[in-house]
């Protein structure tokens, strides 16, 4: 299995999908009334059961911010990621302010200040 070189660069605490999205900004946000399968996929907080109820309700009517909440609970988690008809990333809510620190330290309980 063949895995990309951001995803093997990522500190183990990142989810791979938010790896290759932070090494993939070009593909984002992503319009969630537009886009394939496939990409969708590719948002990170997006499950499979997720992306079918998208699917399903913009054949009837266009997304918006709340609806995407409704349909994965946890649209603060994928906001920075997607555009809805309401919606459109920008500020404290652009990708690159997730990207995890690439140095950590761990902390000393009895260390001075």
């Amino acid at each position: 299995m063949t895995h990309s070189s951001a995803t093997e660069q990522a500190p183990r605490s990142v989810d791979p999908k938010l790896a290759w999205a932070l090494a993939h900004p070009e593909s984002f946000p992503l319009d969630v009334n537009r886009a394939p399968r496939d990409m969708l996929q590719r948002v990170p907080g997006l499950r499979a059961r997720t992306i079918d109820r998208i699917i399903a309700a913009r054949r009837h009517t266009a997304i918006r911010l709340v609806d995407l909440d409704r349909l994965t609970g946890a649209a603060r988690d994928v906001n920075a990621f997607v555009v809805t008809a309401d919606w459109r990333p920008g500020g404290d809510h652009d990708p690159v302010a997730f990207q995890v620190s690439e140095t950590a330290r761990q902390l000393d309980l009895f260390a001075g200040p």
